[in-house]
């Protein structure tokens, strides 16, 4: 193995005496080469990075978004409950409000303005007592209270039909005026 190294030496030793080119390099001409590459080699580690700066504002980007699309999400999420809670809310408004109406309309049909829902009783009042004409005071305010009792229990819808009930609870003279 010395003695290769020894030729190689040799051979360069007589291309530098003799001037002539023997097909190698010359130390120059190396160098040259080695600059270039150094030169091609420092322009690829400055593209290198620039790339590594440009990859960790896009990954720093990356980590942005990711943050933003987390509250987003969890925006979302809020606004479901809420929006759930507030549906559940109004469909037992709305259960309530049902069941009112129909209660209104149950009494409604009942008849009557009266918006109160009384349980139906089933009674029928006792007949007035007639009046006669008598001139004693007692028994004609007996009588008008008697008139005054049975229309509130009967509730006769006008006035005109009092006036024909009472009418019928007249006998004898009364029933000539």
């Amino acid at each position: 193995m010395r003695s290769e190294k020894w030729a190689t030496l040799h051979e360069r030793a007589e291309e530098a005496q003799s001037g002539a080119p023997t097909g190698r390099k010359t130390h120059r001409e190396r160098v040259t080469a080695v600059e270039t590459r150094l030169d091609v080699l420092e322009a690829s580690l400055d593209e290198l990075y620039q790339g590594q700066s440009r990859l960790l504002g896009v990954e720093s980007s990356q980590e942005e978004a990711e943050s933003r699309i987390d509250k987003v999400e969890a925006l979302v999420d809020r606004l479901t409950d809420d929006t759930k809670d507030s549906m559940q809310h109004l469909q037992d408004l709305v259960t309530e409000l049902t069941s009112k109406v129909a209660m209104l309309t149950r009494a409604l049909n009942a008849g009557g303005s009266n918006t109160r829902v009384a349980p139906t009783q089933s009674f029928r009042a006792p007949d007035a007592h007639c009046y006669g004409g008598a001139r004693d005071a007692k028994e004609l305010k007996n009588f008008l209270f008697d008139m005054e009792q049975y229309f509130r229990a009967t509730r006769p819808d006008s006035e005109d039909t009092k006036v024909s009930i009472a009418t019928m609870y007249l006998n004898g003279d009364a029933k000539l005026w």
